[in-house]
């Protein structure tokens, strides 16, 4: 973890995700959601995700992390869908998710669904989440500050995801009643 963290280009990723991965193939996936429910969810995160799936509203998780802990919470927060790192991809490869690769993997879910660019929001809290933030509609960072030269439409630092989600059905409900 520590040469993850310390990581700052692609290829140092790619190399740090490559020996997080070898001692991923040894742990017992027990183990693993052992770990993880460790984790407390963000605040509000149920209850936003369930307001949100109530409207017919389609949730995803996009993130850098590998597939095992993102799909554990997606299952948790019973999230639609979720796009990860993930290291068992087709020949035995990694298929990588970077911030740079966030933003034209949203667009292939969204429009898998039928999901215009107008319908699309996106919750963000770090740098690494700016390019996927810039590709869409509405963006809500949630970090203690926006990155220089980025201006989310909603900056909410620390806010609980229902907060956001009722900000996101307040969106949805104005653009169904234009009929865009």
């Amino acid at each position: 973890m520590s040469l993850f963290e310390r990581a700052s280009s692609e290829e140092e990723i790619i190399a740090a995700r490559h020996e997080i991965r070898e001692r991923l193939r040894h742990a017992d996936p027990s183990d693993i959601h052992a770990a993880l429910s460790t984790i407390s969810l963000a605040p509000g995160a149920v209850q936003g995700i369930s307001a949100l799936q109530e409207r017919g509203i389609s949730t995803v998780i996009v993130s850098l992390t590998f597939t095992v802990a993102v799909a554990y919470f997606a299952e948790r927060l019973r999230i639609d869908a979720h796009i990860a790192t993930d290291p068992d991809a087709r020949g035995g490869g990694i298929r990588h998710v970077f911030a740079s690769t966030k933003p034209a993997l949203l667009a292939e879910h969204a429009k898998s669904l039928g999901i215009g660019a107008a319908h699309i929001a996106a919750v963000g809290d770090s740098p690494a989440d700016v390019p996927m933030l810039r590709s869409v509609r509405a963006s809500f960072y949630v970090g203690t500050g926006p990155p220089p030269g980025f201006a989310p439409t909603w900056h909410l630092p620390s806010a609980a995801i229902d907060q956001i989600a009722r900000l996101i059905i307040e969106r949805d409900t104005r653009i169904r009643q234009q009929g865009q």
